[in-house]
């Protein structure tokens, strides 16, 4: 309340919409219902006790998408609201706030992660394999971290791209980072794989490009693939692309 009645007493300042932001992947409407809640109170007062009138509010993101938490016990097929429950859990606290609805602020929201995680997946392709002390098969992928830094709470599926038959096996998943951290999959059940088989990752969009670096391997190329035609948004990168920028001093020259 203090910061909005210190802008609207500057006279280069104006108060025209409220932001806030609940969390992150969230699966539970109610908390939206409480956030609206807490909005629609929060107009009223600064309306009411400083003539504030809203063009917009902004509910923010984190709705969930369709991969799953490690932590969960369910799969996210099952436990992630659809839109029209979060509109639901959301609208009619807004629409109860201190105008007509003719005059109503401009919703906004940030669906990111729950639109682009869904349209890209990751291609990558087994680079070894071995069986491990436990018994347990564990397969090494030329992609890890790097590339797919929401392992860490994603129980992401690894899809077979070529036909292996019906024959599952426990499976652990390895990046190819040398690092033991570089664990995609402590357990998930996939055909046998042979060096050079083709495994698919769907739902790999949300950060994982942005967050992605280089590590062992460059970074791949990213294509966008629409009525079965091929567009390259983003070359692969090549060693020279990654040491334009540097520059060695004479001093430090043979």
């Amino acid at each position: 309340f203090a910061a909005v009645k210190r802008a609207e007493a500057d006279s280069k300042l104006k108060v025209v919409g409220l932001h806030m932001h609940a969390g992150t992947y969230i699966d539970d409407v109610s908390i939206y219902s409480r956030a609206a809640q807490g909005m629609v109170n929060f107009y009223t007062a600064i309306k009411e006790q400083l003539n504030v009138t809203l063009k917009y509010w902004d509910m923010g993101g984190g709705y969930a998408s369709h991969n799953t938490l490690h932590t969960a016990y369910l799969p996210a097929e099952q436990t992630c609201p659809t839109y029209d429950q979060y509109a639901e859990s959301i609208c009619p606290f807004l629409l109860s706030g201190p105008f007509q609805a003719a005059d109503a602020p401009l919703l906004l929201i940030e669906p990111g992660r729950s639109l682009v995680d869904e349209p890209f997946s990751l291609v990558t392709s087994v680079v070894a394999q071995k069986r491990l002390p436990s018994g347990q098969r564990g397969i090494v992928l030329d992609a890890g971290m790097n590339l797919m830094s929401s392992v860490q709470w994603y129980r992401y599926n690894f899809q077979l791209a070529q036909d292996a038959g019906q024959m599952l096996e426990d499976t652990v998943v390895y990046g190819g980072l040398c690092m033991n951290i570089d664990v995609l999959q402590q357990s998930t059940s996939i055909p046998p794989v042979r060096r050079g088989d083709i495994l698919v990752i769907p739902q790999v969009g949300a950060y994982n490009i942005s967050q992605s670096w280089q590590f062992i391997y460059l970074r791949p190329s990213i294509v966008a693939i629409e009525n079965g035609k091929i567009h390259v948004i983003k070359k692969a990168e090549e060693r020279e692309y990654v040491q334009q920028f540097e520059h060695v001093p004479d001093e430090f020259k043979a």
